[in-house]
């Protein structure tokens, strides 16, 4: 793997929970808030995406959602 920008990198730690945990929700908090990133985000089995700047309230609503979605205790 060679990371072409710096969201690669985060894809790529992304693409590595979901193998080992598949049912772990994550959400990805960003600078990089392009749409491409959000796609690649959402393809490859994030629960959320937030980008910076960020109000408190969306990251949690986002948490809400991910434990309502994936039944966590």
């Amino acid at each position: 793997f060679v990371a072409t920008k710096n969201y690669d990198i985060f894809l790529q730690v992304l693409k590595e929970s979901k193998k080992h945990s598949p049912d772990m929700p994550v959400i990805m908090m960003t600078g990089y808030g392009e749409e491409s990133n959000y796609n690649d985000s959402m393809r490859f089995g994030a629960s959320g995406f937030i980008s910076k700047p960020f109000h408190i309230d969306e990251v949690i609503a986002s948490v809400e959602k991910a434990f309502k979605s994936n039944k966590i205790p």
